[in-house]
């Protein structure tokens, strides 16, 4: 089975969720200006561009993504158009007409 990185690379035109900041990225260091080393400095919140929910997000007491075995991240997806939908709720979710027994959904 093929596997695809659908992961966007970081930078600070990221797409991030309303009201947080945008991702801040600074050298530190670079060798284009004579340092022995590049080094890059990055801030960012979790919901920055490509990003995984963990269970811990939204259920107390649920799994942080470091308990996440990558397994359960490598496998057949279901690929869903939310539209114009700003938030993905509990309609948006009912509206995809999700088959029973969908394992992975990229949204």
């Amino acid at each position: 089975m093929p596997i695809f990185d659908i992961s966007i690379p970081i930078s600070s035109s990221l797409v991030v969720w309303p009201g947080q900041d945008a991702v801040e990225m600074r050298h530190l260091f670079h060798l284009d200006q004579g340092d022995s080393a590049t080094l890059t400095r990055f801030s960012m919140t979790a919901h920055t561009g490509t990003h995984l929910d963990a269970p811990a997000h939204f259920i107390r007491g649920g799994q942080t993504l470091d308990a996440v075995p990558l397994e359960t991240l490598v496998g057949p997806a279901l690929v869903v158009d939310t539209g114009t939908a700003e938030q993905i709720t509990v309609p948006v979710l009912e509206g995809l007409h999700i088959p029973p027994g969908t394992e992975r959904i990229l949204f």
